[in-house]
């Protein structure tokens, strides 16, 4: 009896510490949950400062421009001031656009130069192959000639009839590289 006593307080004993774990797991997930949501609110807290802050600096900003504008109703002196900066918006506009133009026809230069040196490029292959195959040909008309340089040829005009004989002589061209 005393066995199964024990045995029943050891399965109880287990089954609480069973029970233990699981809430202590619970409580640990709860945890990692706040301190995640703690960081989301301590990230909102420093942007809502941030933008505080910048409030805070146009309003002065534009405290200080309407106080030196010397418009005493304190609205036009907004209308006064919003407009300045409308004006440095489009300065600061068009500036970019002129930039944009200027890098525009950069670019197309820079394309029309590609074009250039591709055709170039394409020309030297050309040419390359060209002169390549003169050299070739005039090798063929090399060889040709030293046949035939050992020989004369005569040759008699067929439309007016003479006796004399006329020697033709080929001159090689040699296209180097």
């Amino acid at each position: 009896k005393i066995q199964k006593a024990l045995e029943a307080e050891k399965i109880s004993s287990q089954q609480t510490m069973n029970t233990f774990q699981e809430q202590v797991m619970s409580q640990m997930k709860q945890i990692q949950e706040a301190d995640g949501e703690k960081t989301k609110a301590e990230e909102k807290v420093r942007d809502l400062e941030s933008q505080l802050a910048e409030l805070k600096e146009f309003r002065e900003s534009t405290q200080a421009q309407m106080s030196n504008s010397g418009e005493a109703d304190p609205v036009k002196a907004a209308e006064a001031v919003m407009l300045e900066k409308k004006k440095l918006h489009e300065e600061e506009k068009a500036a970019l656009e002129e930039n944009i133009a200027r890098m525009s026809l950069k670019v197309m230069e820079i394309k029309e130069q590609m074009e250039k040196m591709e055709q170039q490029a394409k020309l030297g292959v050309t040419l390359q192959d060209t002169v390549a195959k003169l050299s070739s040909e005039n090798e063929d008309m090399q060889k040709q000639m030293h046949i035939k340089d050992e020989e004369t040829v005569s040759y008699t005009h067929l439309t007016l009839p003479t006796i004399l004989l006329v020697q033709i002589s080929v001159v090689a061209v040699s296209l180097k590289k």
